[in-house]
């Protein structure tokens, strides 16, 4: 059997693969390393992204951290997972079969994750393109997050049901909660985008502003940070007022009657399981798009310690909560990306891809 070609295209398709990964808050603190030797592509930590932030707090007058404490929030491990999990599936999709380890050595911390490209179990056409990969590499193209409002139409218990066990795949905890629970969830969204308006930063402790990559804190424009309904629960009507930012959404909008909350945990709460969670979520929202169906990211309340721990709520919920995610069918409504947002990992999209990669 032939094994199939590493040049500088196939790199490109890979780099751009994990590059058009989604990234919590526009910001893409990870970067990719390629060892020619093992053929191993490597996701580290951006220790320039993570200066950037303790020089920030310390002219803000804020306590700066310890070096090598700027990769203790969530967001960064759930988006360096998500980029592996492209990885993964560009590996796949090129004939390669993709040896992942997390976290593989205990002396270099910044070394979020290893995929190795090992020789392949099938090639041609039918590479990546079977099994539970199928349809993903496509996919990776055409998924963006919408803030826009989902219609009424009841997501099929079927998909619920290969959404859930999507996640469980990668070792994810998943739950759907029913209309109460989504109610509160919502709640707790909501509430988490009022303390952001107010210009605090949970875990970094910077004023909501720019951060470095063009980015802002309070999640600007370009990321995937979904904004919900004044009252916080995404019910039938207008909202009653407009949002802190009224550039994220206009005033007005109808949003569905009976949404649908996706809620991802995993048993602990170590930075591996964090970027399990990320590869968790990455399977999940290219199904959705395979799918036809559409997702927001309602992430800003699990970065609110207090916020989080409710998240969980009574009956202590999926393990640890790690993502929050908002589906339904909808119109596309692309997340543009702001103009600073991105990562040193290379181009967005290789030649001949279908369509441009969103956030």
């Amino acid at each position: 059997m032939q094994e199939p070609v590493l040049n500088a295209a196939a790199l490109e398709t890979l780099v751009s693969a994990a590059v058009a990964a989604p990234s919590l808050c526009d910001v893409r603190p990870w970067r990719l390393r390629f060892l020619p030797y093992t053929r191993t592509v490597e996701v580290r930590a951006d220790v320039t992204w993570t200066d950037g932030v303790r020089a920030g707090g310390a002219r803000a007058g804020v306590r700066p951290s310890p070096p090598g404490a700027g990769w203790d929030g969530r967001g960064p491990y759930v988006s360096a997972g998500a980029a592996v999990l492209n990885l993964r599936v560009a590996a796949r999709h090129l004939g390669w079969e993709p040896v992942t380890r997390v976290l593989p050595d205990p002396a270099d911390p910044g070394l979020l994750a290893a995929v190795r490209l090992a020789g392949s179990p099938r090639t041609g056409p039918e590479a990546g393109r079977c099994g539970p990969d199928r349809g993903l590499y496509d996919a990776i193209w055409r998924r963006h997050s919408s803030r826009l409002p989902f219609g009424d139409h009841p997501v099929p218990d079927g998909i619920l049901a290969e959404l859930a066990s999507a996640a469980r795949a990668e070792g994810a905890v998943p739950a759907l909660p029913g209309t109460e629970e989504t109610g509160r969830l919502l709640d707790l969204a909501a509430e988490a985008e009022h303390r952001d308006a107010a210009g605090r930063l949970p875990g970094i402790g910077l004023p909501t502003g720019r951060l470095p990559g063009g980015s802002t804190g309070s999640g600007g424009r370009g990321g995937p940070c979904a904004t919900v309904p004044r009252d916080g629960r995404a019910r039938g009507g207008n909202a009653p007022a407009p949002p802190p930012d009224p550039d994220r959404r206009p005033p007005g909008l109808r949003f569905e009657e009976h949404p649908r909350l996706l809620l991802l945990g995993t048993r602990h709460d170590r930075p591996a399981d964090r970027l399990l969670a990320g590869q968790a979520l990455q399977r999940v929202l290219l199904l959705l798009t395979v799918r036809g169906l559409r997702a927001s990211v309602l992430h800003r309340a699990l970065e609110w310690e207090d916020l989080r721990r409710r998240v969980r709520g009574p009956s202590g919920g999926p393990g640890s909560p790690q993502a929050l995610v908002r589906i339904g069918y909808g119109p596309e409504g692309p997340t543009p990306r702001s103009p600073g947002a991105g990562t040193r990992a290379g181009p967005r999209a290789p030649a001949g891809t279908p369509g441009p990669a969103r956030t």
